[in-house]
């Protein structure tokens, strides 16, 4: 049976025309007809490719490539599902962006209907998640690294379009590293 995955998989690679020595790919965990393929290598010794291609039911139904942005993924490890109440899937890719914080790329499918909502803004994505149980998937962490000394710019995204900053849960994170640097300052000799 999983033979027949495989070989199934293996020909609708060929049928899109993606090269399928160089690609890795995924099935859905949350919704079984799915499966996800990153191709074209940018940079093998960190697992690095810059096309994405899902497929429904074996069909291709969403397909990106960028000479800009470089997809981490991993055989096994490719994406993060996320299941919307709103009866919507999101699959959320981490983009390396060295050496700043990583950036984010999320496909939202409804139906059979595959639409990219965009590229989120960096961030170490120390949040990953619904943290805050609102019904949106949110991404938070520092935009960019600082040096030594320096307070850390916290910010939290919702996965959403435009990736709108959640400033309550911003706010809340903020409160709490400015209170932790002053006293780690009150403490040092």
């Amino acid at each position: 049976m999983k033979s027949n995955n495989c070989i199934t998989f293996l020909m609708c690679l060929m049928a899109a025309r993606i090269p399928y020595a160089q690609s890795i790919y995924q099935r859905s965990r949350i919704n079984p007809g799915d499966s996800i393929s990153l191709g074209m290598p940018v940079e093998p010794s960190v697992s690095t490719y810059s096309e994405i291609t899902i497929f429904r039911k074996g069909i291709p139904i969403f397909h990106f490539q960028s000479d800009s942005l470089e997809v981490r993924g991993y055989q096994g490890s490719l994406v993060t599902e996320n299941y919307n109440p709103s009866g919507y899937m999101e699959y959320i890719f981490k983009c390396d962006e060295r050496p700043e914080p990583d950036r984010y790329l999320v496909v939202r499918i409804r139906k059979d209907t595959a639409t990219l909502l965009g590229v989120s803004p960096h961030s170490s994505g120390e949040i990953f998640g619904d943290v805050d149980l609102d019904g949106y998937f949110e991404i938070g962490g520092v935009s960019s690294w600082t040096e030594e000394g320096d307070t850390p710019e916290f910010r939290v995204f919702k996965v959403d379009e435009k990736f709108p900053v959640d400033r309550r849960l911003t706010e809340s994170i903020q409160s709490i590293i400015r209170s932790k640097v002053k006293r780690g300052k009150r403490k040092r000799p």
